[in-house]
């Protein structure tokens, strides 16, 4: 865990939830670490946003929104296994279509 992060019982709570979240709804397996990690982030990025004081933003990293955030993670997770999609050449597309 980096430095900047400190693993309060606030913090520590929330982690332990999110990593709960994570392995119950999707069988994704991660260190609560790194869900304090994800967490600080998050709720640092709120703070920013509303312009409030980080420890003020601790109020929306409710049950709730963690279960909406463990559901984008996993989103996430699934989207980067995915193949690329193929690149369509514009060009192409339209001299095969002249063609016909």
């Amino acid at each position: 865990m980096p430095d900047d992060v400190h693993l309060t019982p606030w913090l520590l709570e929330r982690a332990e939830y999110l990593v709960r979240e994570l392995h119950e709804r999707h069988g994704l397996d991660v260190a609560v670490s790194t869900a304090a990690e994800d967490i600080v982030w998050w709720r640092d990025q709120i703070a920013e946003r509303l312009r409030i004081q980080k420890k003020s933003a601790n109020r929306y990293v409710t049950d709730d929104a963690l279960g909406a955030f463990a559901d984008h993670i996993a989103q996430c997770v699934e989207n980067g296994h995915k193949p690329a999609a193929e690149v369509i050449s514009i060009a192409e597309r339209r001299r095969g279509k002249r063609a016909t």
